[in-house]
């Protein structure tokens, strides 16, 4: 794993234990994260959440898998677009803890669209 993500990348092929996973969303608290894309290093999402929030976003592209994304949510269906793409091209995508520990959802709600702002001010 490189030092600021919870996937593997070409030197770690294996990916983090359900209990590895479990036991650092149990220390994380409140965080706020990026999905980002490991052929160009660029986020494409970001979220807030607790627990195993993180490591939803691939399950639910699992889920959608052969099927057209719904129609009615474009972030959602783009999320997992890039998600595909980075599957097909034989990786799969990291997500990078911004900040954590955080206590109250104002305070996450409020680190999150900074980072969405931050987000789209790249290429």
């Amino acid at each position: 794993m490189n030092q600021h993500s919870l996937t593997p990348n070409a030197r770690t092929p294996e990916p983090p234990s359900e209990a590895v996973l479990q036991q650092v969303s149990s220390e994380l608290g409140l965080y706020v994260y990026m999905l980002v894309d490991p052929r160009n290093g660029l986020p494409f999402y970001v979220g807030k959440g607790q627990g195993l929030r993180f490591s939803s976003h691939g399950y639910e592209a699992d889920a959608a898998s052969g099927d057209a994304p719904e129609e009615n949510d474009a972030e959602t269906n783009e999320k997992i677009e890039r998600i595909r793409e980075i599957r097909a091209s034989g990786l799969e995508h990291e997500f990078w803890i911004l900040r954590h520990g955080m206590t109250s959802k104002s305070e996450y709600t409020a680190v999150e669209a900074a980072a969405i702002d931050l987000l789209h001010s790249f290429p």
